[in-house]
């Protein structure tokens, strides 16, 4: 049966059927836990957009947010999870799109998906690791798991219902094993491997001979492909593309309308966003941020700061 609504969540998916609302339970503990973790932060950490500069428009996209009205603001009360575009205004105007928003594949979303929150009426903030790492994760209210010939379930793996959730696919040579799930409209194909805890969420496409393994997450309209690997605590998003022989390791993240290929790395806590190319023999890692330009290697490795291209610092 479906839940009381007496929790954020619960209020978000409360119009659920009750079918959907069941498969959902698996994933309501992590979900709770972070939102708890977010409303109990109080140093400005789930806020870091506050101040943000034209430049770091898109730094955010993609980030998992709680909406919450302001009392006396007459947005209404509701709570809910979103999802961050754009940071407008240094902060004081966001782009969020709501739960459930339809994203085309191959365009990137248009004011009619998104809803622009002031912050003089709303707090936006951002949700933990946590409900980053669940909250693209659609539940479907067809819970019929698709697969196709030559992706039928064998052994213990690309089984309906515990590898294959919601209207994704798994076909070819493809194999989702372990504790790993494909779920939403995602589609592995190939000979692409995904194992251990590693999710494929939303349009997100892995073939060719890549692998998602570990923790790591490939979500919205990204895409995985060639003999690339996501691994660790690694995020792939947005509309982002990681291919040819390229990694992308630790807690980096590759998100908005970057590339990463060649034998590029992307490793430790590093981001890549915007309009970035990483190419070649790039190494990025550590705490930098690449918010565009194109990055072959020749720049050496590159392990702080912010960059809007190889010869431009930000910070």
């Amino acid at each position: 049966m479906k839940p009381t609504p007496t929790t954020v969540l619960d209020q978000a998916h409360a119009d659920l059927p009750d079918r959907a609302a069941d498969a959902l339970s698996a994933h309501r503990a992590p979900y709770v836990e972070a939102v708890k973790a977010t409303l109990g932060a109080g140093d400005g950490s789930n806020t870091p957009w506050v101040g943000a500069t034209p430049e770091q428009e898109m730094a955010w996209y993609g980030t998992s947010v709680l909406v919450i009205p302001k009392p006396g603001a007459g947005v209404g009360t509701e709570r809910w999870l979103g999802t961050l575009v754009r940071v407008l205004n240094r902060g004081d105007v966001l782009e969020v799109t709501r739960p459930g928003t339809p994203w085309g594949r191959l365009s990137a979303p248009t004011p009619s998906d998104t809803i622009r929150l002031s912050v003089r009426d709303y707090d936006v903030l951002r949700a933990s690791d946590l409900v980053d790492d669940f909250a693209p994760a659609p539940v479907s209210t067809d819970l019929s798991s698709g697969y196709e010939k030559g992706a039928a379930p064998q052994g213990d793996f690309n089984v309906p219902g515990k590898h294959i959730l919601d209207r994704a696919k798994v076909t070819g040579d493809a194999e989702v094993r372990g504790d790993a799930t494909v779920g939403g409209y995602a589609s592995v194909s190939g000979n692409a491997q995904v194992s251990d805890d590693a999710k494929v969420y939303g349009n997100a496409l892995v073939y060719g001979n890549a692998s998602v393994s570990g923790n790591a997450l490939v979500s919205y309209d990204a895409s995985v492909s060639g003999n690339a690997k996501v691994t660790g605590r690694a995020k792939v998003s947005g509309f982002a593309t990681v291919s040819d022989d390229a990694k992308v390791t630790g807690r980096a993240k590759v998100y908005g309308d970057a590339t990463v290929g060649g034998y590029a790395q992307v490793s430790d806590d590093a981001k890549v966003t915007g309009k970035a190319e990483v190419t070649g023999d790039a190494r990025i890692g550590g705490t930098a941020v690449i918010l565009g330009g194109k990055w072959d290697g020749s720049e050496g490795k590159i392990t702080e700061g912010t960059w809007k291209s190889p010869t431009e610092r930000v910070r």
